[in-house]
């Protein structure tokens, strides 16, 4: 395991998302909002005027509705993404590991630090479609991250192991 004074000459590391990626899931997010918006309108379009109708014209705007409602969720799903994601970020220091998370949604960002000496375990965990990571100390605490908080979660599970010293313990 490794001591603050193995860890004294390594310079400080921030482990942030990828600004580029964020901006990335914002501008996909304002697309799904656009063709929604638009597949909306052409729903409309299609549905009036209110005469000479057909059952293919009442479908086809059924489907326009249908397809925009769809954009429109998936625009929101993607604009909350890159709203969770933003603001995370990791720093691992001489001193321990200091971790930035926001938790969900409405909750006020949580930090929370720990000594190298008081990691006991780095444990991975696929539950779902999710990579979940989980710094345990010797006190119990869990820190936890995943996928969800950072783009390569793997890469800064990784990066604390190595500098605590331990490796990731895969849990089934």
């Amino acid at each position: 395991m490794n001591t603050n004074v193995e860890n004294a000459g390594v310079d400080a590391e921030t482990f942030r998302n990828s600004r580029l990626l964020i901006a990335v899931v914002f501008l996909s997010s304002i697309a799904g909002f656009v063709v929604a918006l638009c597949l909306g309108v052409l729903g409309i379009a299609t549905f009036f005027p209110l005469h000479g109708y057909t059952l293919a014209r009442v479908i086809w705007a059924l489907c326009y509705f249908g397809a925009a409602w769809f954009s429109w969720n998936a625009g929101t799903s993607l604009w909350r993404l890159a709203v969770g994601k933003a603001p995370n970020e990791a720093t691992l220091d001489a001193e321990g590991l200091h971790l930035r998370v926001a938790p969900g949604r409405d909750a006020s960002i949580q930090e929370q630090f720990v000594a190298w000496e008081q990691i006991a375990a780095i444990r991975h965990r696929r539950a779902d479609n999710n990579q979940l990571y989980s710094v345990v100390t010797k006190d119990h605490r869990v820190l936890t991250f995943d996928s969800f908080a950072f783009f390569r979660s793997y890469k800064l599970a990784r990066r604390i192991a190595g500098r605590a010293g331990l490796p990731i313990q895969e849990l089934e």
